[in-house]
């Protein structure tokens, strides 16, 4: 059973540590044989991988040689600076998918700066599943991880390995997303703000029935909660009625489908189909908060079904839209997000994490609203 500190430190760091220490105090010796593997897996109650591994790092770290058919022997050590520096190992990023440019962006930025600093970043895919998500975070720990990255399933709730990690003090970040009932870094933009000056910002063109879409129930996901509050403090502030707000939100109707949802034809219809219904009933609507790209291609398509002339004369504010992608219609609101700086602060929050698990620290990034 490991115990806390070895949740926090993978286990065969901490067994190669502890022969480091033995040779540092000259309990073992220049040449001096180490244990046989099942010795070692008895000593410290592991399994032939972990000390495999632990054998490997001191390996490398040419702290000890290997003679096939012999054993692993001590080997001769100038000194012991170059030791800490070379103990790298590696870090999980744990996403949905790679669909979003935005997470795609978060991405490359965690693996750059974790390159950086020694670590090598292993990619795993959630498929938005609450359960692969846990089996994916259980399997890493069990592989010895040094620390997570996670951008999390959308949903309210979060999972038992979320938890655990949590108690335990294992070092792992949130990105995109909070939990707030659970203590835990993260990295956030500030989608409030964000959503508030883009609505802003078509009220000023003249829009007063401008709608809010989101596949995403704001009850299920931290980031449509705070983009609709933002939406809801903007539209107040103009004097918008309540009554006529509450007519113009569509939100949370993905909790209908299977999750998480096939991209397949049959259920982008559907999603195509409950836009559409929804925008029929509203001809009043000349401006729509769209919360991503892949939103916005629905609702895009469900108004030329409608009526062609309507989808051009109908303005967008679209969420996360990669600047670099060609869009038909222009200029387009956009209201981003700073990747990249998000997948940087990540990385620098989790280094500081594997130093000292009780610094636990949160980001809220600006968001950027302009035209393209």
């Amino acid at each position: 059973m490991k115990t806390q500190q070895a949740l926090r430190t993978p286990y065969y760091r901490e067994i190669s540590g502890r022969i480091v220490d033995s040779i540092r105090a000259q309990r073992l010796l220049p040449h001096q044989k180490l244990p046989s593997n099942a010795e070692l897996c008895k000593q410290f109650g592991v399994s032939k991988i972990t000390i495999e591994k632990a054998l490997k790092l001191l390996a490398q770290e040419h702290l000890i040689y290997r003679i096939p058919g012999r054993g692993s022997f001590v080997a001769e050590i100038d000194s012991f600076e170059h030791i800490k520096a070379q103990r790298k190992g590696f870090i999980a990023f744990i996403c949905p998918s790679l669909r979003s440019h935005h997470v795609a962006n978060i991405l490359t930025s965690v693996e750059e700066y974790a390159f950086a600093q020694g670590f090598r970043t292993a990619l795993c895919l959630s498929r938005g599943s609450f359960e692969k998500q846990e089996k994916i975070i259980r399997s890493l720990l069990e592989e010895e991880v040094d620390g997570m990255i996670i951008y999390p399933t959308e949903g309210e709730y979060y999972d038992e390995a979320i938890l655990s990690m949590t108690v335990s003090r294992f070092p792992f970040v949130l990105v995109d997303k909070k939990f707030d009932k659970i203590k835990a870094s993260y990295v956030i933009s500030d989608h409030s703000t964000g959503s508030y000056e883009g609505t802003k910002v078509l009220l000023q063109k003249g829009h007063t029935h401008i709608a809010f879409i989101s596949t995403y129930s704001p009850e299920g996901t931290s980031t449509i909660r705070d983009r609709l509050a933002g939406y809801l403090r903007a539209m107040e502030e103009a004097g918008i009625p309540l009554s006529t707000i509450q007519h113009l939100i569509l939100a949370g109707f993905f909790e209908q489908f299977d999750h998480p949802l096939s991209y397949n034809e049959d259920s982008r219809q559907i999603i195509t189909e409950k836009i559409k219904d929804f925008l029929w009933e509203r001809p009043e609507i000349t401006a729509i908060l769209s919360m991503s790209p892949g939103n916005f291609s629905y609702v895009a398509h469900a108004l030329k079904q409608i009526d062609p002339l309507r989808a051009l004369q109908t303005e967008f504010a679209i969420f996360d839209v990669d600047e670099d992608l060609d869009y038909s219609k222009t200029p387009l609101l956009i209201i981003s997000q700073n990747s990249r700086e998000m997948g940087k602060i990540a990385v620098n929050t989790l280094m500081k994490l594997m130093q000292n698990p009780q610094e636990v620290q949160s980001f809220n990034l600006p968001m950027i609203v302009k035209y393209i």
